[in-house]
């Protein structure tokens, strides 16, 4: 008997072995096109607090926070804002949780967007002064507010932000260069 005749003579067989084929198939086909994992070359700089957002300072776009430095110090992200007379200060504070924080490190260099993204919704902040960090997913509405009314500290006034260090310099460079 045949190929072919085994076959016809047997439906259900031949509905497997379809299946068996396209799945294979289908296995092969997709793991020729899943992107692999790439090398992300982080550039540039982001603002940094180890004093709840008194000062601050440029540490490389690729640090994870919460950081913390060879003399204990733990550096989160320090989101800029800036006050109609100029005046620069610390809006909100951010970093990632421990838990998200850690995955990000064990990464690496070896980063792509599904983490990244899926690590996004695992990012707490909080105003200077504050005690409790709020967590952005799940606590989004309390998140939100601290977002969205940052207030300049003299006057309760409108403020612009958050800034990053390029466009702070920019606009130093702007101030300095109109007097």
């Amino acid at each position: 008997m045949s190929l072919r005749e085994t076959l016809n003579k047997n439906p259900s067989l031949t509905i497997g072995v379809t299946a068996a084929l396209l799945a294979i198939a289908a296995v092969v086909i997709i793991t020729q096109l899943w992107p692999e994992p790439r090398e992300v070359e982080v550039r540039g700089t982001e603002y940094f607090t180890a004093d709840d957002g008194k000062t601050w300072q440029e540490l490389p776009l690729d640090t994870i926070a919460p950081y913390t430095d060879p003399e204990g110090k733990v550096w989160v992200l320090a989101r800029l804002f800036e006050c109609p007379n100029g005046h620069l200060f610390v809006g909100y504070l951010e970093r990632y949780t421990n838990e998200a924080a850690q995955k990000l490190r064990d990464a690496g260099n070896k980063l792509d967007g599904t983490l990244l993204t899926m690590m996004s919704a695992e990012v707490e902040i909080k105003r200077p002064g504050d005690r409790q960090w709020v967590h952005v997913r799940k606590e989004y509405e309390a998140a939100d507010r601290i977002r969205q009314n940052v207030k300049c500290p003299e006057r309760g006034g409108a403020a612009e932000g958050p800034l990053s260090p390029d466009l702070v310099k920019i606009r130093q460079q702007q101030k300095a260069g109109g007097k």
